[in-house]
């Protein structure tokens, strides 16, 4: 037993030699997730502290009552709308041809029309404000919508309570008085320093983990290349056995993606100061579940993969799909719930959901260590699958007479 683990370690020494050896392929195998995360993180950054790009938008005001007039007013005092006054055959091509994404309209009836409609109720007509916008443009459709709602609401609210308070009768205006602010809503964020690391944190635990994925690939597809170039064939005739040379081989890359974390959160901390605010314990764990995943992975793609050329192809589609389903690029609150629930079944979901408890959550050791063994569970799946398949592989070897 001790012999094995002996040359378990010369077989995991050989292959970090020739890791380190080609020193471009190391510094970019450090600085890629780097670098797409930080990228990542800037992109979103800005949503994060609040600030929405504005965009621009077609406004057309059809009606001449006093409503209309005060929600204009409101709607050109937004900074996140770049309004433009246009009539509405305009805004109509504008919108189709996508020179602007929505347009607002207030109607020729909306208020009441020439004739306010808080002083003649019994005006009638389409009140309603309307949101044009094109095909694909339903984001900013909707914070659109949200705005102009808003400002019709408040305006009318605003000059109702003015026309109670304009009776002169005490109990009515202490009411007006009363319900000015009702509708009134502050929106706080619980921790205002955290805004940054939130959007970085969730961007360096999604690409690392994507990068891990690719580098277990690496590690197969050299595997295949030394079956191919015989290299395997010559190891097995040694006194290691097959499970000894797949140790050897799941711990290097184990040992490789333990550096490659340390490098990208040591990164995160010191640029963008993504701290560990969970459990100390618990991103020990996630790191050790999530490189015995990378190396699980290599070994699952080199045993199934057939020739190098395409287990390469099947594997980045795979990887791809894994860390799109995963949530490794977006968020998953923006993605739909159909998604969401497929990610509960993927080991990236959770390798994802156990990073970021254990760094800029603040999750608890429990939630770490649960998300932690099923990644586990997930590698030692993928493990067991690689060892089958280089079993047979090894029995197709013995009966082809040593050829692979």
């Amino acid at each position: 037993m001790i012999t094995q683990i002996r040359l378990a370690w010369e077989v995991c020494r050989k292959d970090l030699r020739l890791f380190l050896a080609d020193r471009r392929g190391v510094l970019l195998c450090f600085t890629v997730p780097i670098v797409l995360a930080s990228l990542f993180g800037l992109i979103f950054r800005n949503t994060s502290k609040g600030e929405i790009e504005a965009f621009r938008a077609a406004l057309v005001v059809e009606s001449d009552s006093e409503l209309a007039k005060a929600v204009t007013e409101s709607l050109e005092s937004q900074s996140i709308l770049k309004l433009e006054r246009i009539d509405l055959e305009q805004a109509k091509r504008w919108v189709i041809t996508r020179e602007v994404p929505v347009a607002l309209i207030l109607p020729k009836e909306f208020g009441g029309g020439s004739v306010d409609i808080l002083d003649n109720p019994a005006a009638t007509g389409p009140v309603k404000p309307m949101v044009l916008h094109a095909s694909g443009n339903e984001m900013e459709a909707r914070l659109a919508e949200g705005i102009l709602a808003e400002a019709v609401a408040r305006r009318t609210a605003d000059r109702f309570l003015a026309s109670l308070r304009g009776m002169g009768v005490p109990g009515v205006q202490a009411m007006a008085d009363k319900f000015q602010d009702l509708g009134r809503v502050e929106r706080v964020c619980a921790a205002e320093t955290d805004r940054d690391k939130a959007v970085f944190g969730h961007s360096f635990c999604g690409m690392t983990l994507q990068y891990l994925l690719f580098l277990g690939m690496d590690c197969g597809l050299l595997l295949l290349r030394e079956r191919r170039q015989g290299i395997w064939r010559r190891l097995t005739t040694t006194p290691a056995r097959p499970g000894t040379l797949l140790a050897g081989r799941a711990l290097a890359t184990t040992l490789i993606a333990l550096a490659q974390l340390t490098v990208s959160f040591g990164f995160a901390r010191l640029v963008f100061g993504v701290t560990i605010a969970g459990s100390v314990a618990g991103l020990i764990a996630m790191a050790l579940a999530v490189a015995f995943l990378s190396a699980s992975t290599g070994l699952l793609v080199a045993s199934i993969g057939g020739n190098e050329s395409r287990a390469r192809s099947v594997a980045i589609l795979v990887i791809l799909a894994l860390s799109m389903l995963g949530g490794l690029w977006l968020p998953p609150f923006l993605m739909p719930n159909w998604l969401r629930t497929i990610g509960l079944v993927l080991p990236t979901s959770w390798a994802l959901a156990g990073l970021e408890a254990a760094t800029w959550q603040g999750g608890s050791l429990a939630a770490a260590l649960l998300s932690a063994s099923v990644v586990s569970a997930f590698s030692i799946g993928f493990l067991l699958v690689a060892l089958v398949g280089f079993q047979r592989a090894q029995t197709r070897a013995s009966l082809n007479g040593g050829l692979e």
